[in-house]
Protein backbone atom coordinates (compact mmCIF):
# COMPACT_ATOMS: atom_id res chain seq x y z
CA UNK A 1 0.00 0.00 0.00
CA UNK A 2 1.55 3.38 -0.81
CA UNK A 3 1.84 6.17 1.47
CA UNK A 4 -0.91 8.47 -0.41
CA UNK A 5 -3.39 5.27 -0.02
CA UNK A 6 -2.51 5.22 3.69
CA UNK A 7 -3.87 9.10 4.20
CA UNK A 8 -7.40 7.61 2.79
CA UNK A 9 -7.75 4.57 5.52
CA UNK A 10 -9.38 5.93 9.03
CA UNK A 11 -9.93 4.91 12.52
CA UNK A 12 -13.09 4.69 14.09
CA UNK A 13 -12.04 8.06 16.08
CA UNK A 14 -11.20 9.85 12.42
CA UNK A 15 -14.38 8.70 11.21
CA UNK A 16 -16.24 9.93 14.20
CA UNK A 17 -14.50 13.32 14.20
CA UNK A 18 -15.75 13.43 10.15
CA UNK A 19 -19.26 12.87 11.30
CA UNK A 20 -19.34 15.04 14.37
CA UNK A 21 -20.77 11.73 16.79
CA UNK A 22 -19.34 9.10 19.33
CA UNK A 23 -16.37 6.48 17.94
CA UNK A 24 -19.68 4.20 19.76
CA UNK A 25 -21.90 5.68 16.83
CA UNK A 26 -19.49 4.32 13.87
CA UNK A 27 -18.93 0.89 15.49
CA UNK A 28 -22.33 0.10 15.56
CA UNK A 29 -22.70 1.15 11.87
CA UNK A 30 -20.03 -1.16 11.09
CA UNK A 31 -21.28 -4.06 13.23
CA UNK A 32 -24.99 -3.52 11.59
CA UNK A 33 -23.01 -3.22 8.07
CA UNK A 34 -24.20 0.13 7.35
CA UNK A 35 -20.65 1.49 7.00
CA UNK A 36 -18.45 -0.67 5.35
CA UNK A 37 -14.54 -1.63 6.78
CA UNK A 38 -12.24 -4.29 7.82
CA UNK A 39 -10.67 -5.09 10.96
CA UNK A 40 -7.42 -5.47 11.69
CA UNK A 41 -5.17 -7.61 14.08
CA UNK A 42 -4.15 -8.14 16.53
CA UNK A 43 -6.55 -6.17 18.55
CA UNK A 44 -9.42 -6.19 15.68
CA UNK A 45 -9.54 -2.42 15.17
CA UNK A 46 -11.99 -1.06 12.32
CA UNK A 47 -10.57 0.41 9.96
CA UNK A 48 -12.70 2.45 6.59
CA UNK A 49 -11.87 3.61 3.40
CA UNK A 50 -12.41 7.61 3.09
CA UNK A 51 -14.38 7.16 0.21
CA UNK A 52 -16.96 4.59 1.69
CA UNK A 53 -17.31 7.30 4.65
CA UNK A 54 -18.22 9.57 2.30
CA UNK A 55 -20.72 7.58 0.15
CA UNK A 56 -22.31 6.31 3.92
CA UNK A 57 -22.25 10.01 5.02
CA UNK A 58 -24.07 11.57 1.95
CA UNK A 59 -27.07 8.51 1.99
CA UNK A 60 -27.26 9.39 5.02
CA UNK A 61 -27.88 12.88 5.28
CA UNK A 62 -24.64 13.16 7.57
CA UNK A 63 -22.68 16.43 6.65
CA UNK A 64 -18.76 15.45 6.81
CA UNK A 65 -16.39 17.99 8.88
CA UNK A 66 -13.21 17.69 7.02
CA UNK A 67 -11.38 20.49 8.78
CA UNK A 68 -12.42 19.16 12.37
CA UNK A 69 -9.41 19.96 14.55
CA UNK A 70 -9.44 17.09 17.37
CA UNK A 71 -11.67 14.18 17.65
CA UNK A 72 -14.15 14.52 21.20
CA UNK A 73 -13.86 11.49 23.65
CA UNK A 74 -16.39 9.00 23.54
CA UNK A 75 -19.49 9.28 25.46
CA UNK A 76 -19.04 6.81 28.64
CA UNK A 77 -21.34 6.86 31.51
CA UNK A 78 -17.97 8.04 33.25
CA UNK A 79 -17.70 10.99 31.68
CA UNK A 80 -20.60 14.06 32.69
CA UNK A 81 -21.91 15.78 29.97
CA UNK A 82 -24.82 16.38 27.32
CA UNK A 83 -25.35 14.92 24.64
CA UNK A 84 -27.55 14.98 21.24
CA UNK A 85 -29.42 12.21 19.30
CA UNK A 86 -32.25 12.71 16.97
CA UNK A 87 -35.64 10.37 16.97
CA UNK A 88 -36.98 9.58 13.93
CA UNK A 89 -41.12 9.34 14.30
CA UNK A 90 -40.15 5.43 14.04
CA UNK A 91 -37.93 5.31 16.91
CA UNK A 92 -34.96 5.22 14.67
CA UNK A 93 -31.86 6.78 16.00
CA UNK A 94 -30.01 8.85 14.15
CA UNK A 95 -26.46 8.88 16.06
CA UNK A 96 -25.10 10.37 19.21
CA UNK A 97 -23.64 13.76 18.39
CA UNK A 98 -21.88 16.49 20.91
CA UNK A 99 -23.79 19.61 20.10
CA UNK A 100 -27.08 20.21 19.09
CA UNK A 101 -26.53 21.81 15.99
CA UNK A 102 -24.93 18.86 14.62
CA UNK A 103 -27.74 16.57 15.85
CA UNK A 104 -30.17 19.30 14.29
CA UNK A 105 -28.14 19.60 11.02
CA UNK A 106 -27.63 15.72 10.58
CA UNK A 107 -31.74 15.47 11.39
CA UNK A 108 -32.95 17.90 8.70
CA UNK A 109 -30.48 15.77 6.15
CA UNK A 110 -31.98 13.03 6.64
CA UNK A 111 -35.42 14.48 6.36
CA UNK A 112 -36.68 14.80 9.52
CA UNK A 113 -36.76 18.89 11.41
CA UNK A 114 -35.16 19.80 14.18
CA UNK A 115 -38.00 18.99 16.63
CA UNK A 116 -36.82 15.83 15.94
CA UNK A 117 -33.52 16.23 17.98
CA UNK A 118 -33.21 15.02 21.78
CA UNK A 119 -30.80 15.95 24.63
CA UNK A 120 -28.76 13.03 26.08
CA UNK A 121 -27.41 13.65 29.27
CA UNK A 122 -24.68 10.63 30.99
CA UNK A 123 -23.75 11.05 34.97
CA UNK A 124 -21.29 9.54 36.79
CA UNK A 125 -22.41 6.89 38.85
Amino acid sequence: MKANDMKDILTTGKVAQLCGCSPRSVAKWFDSGLLAGYRIPPGNDRRFHLEDVRKFAESHGIPLREDSPQPEPEPTAEKEGEYFTFVSPTGVVGGIFYTQEAAQDAAIKAGFTASHVKRLVAYSV
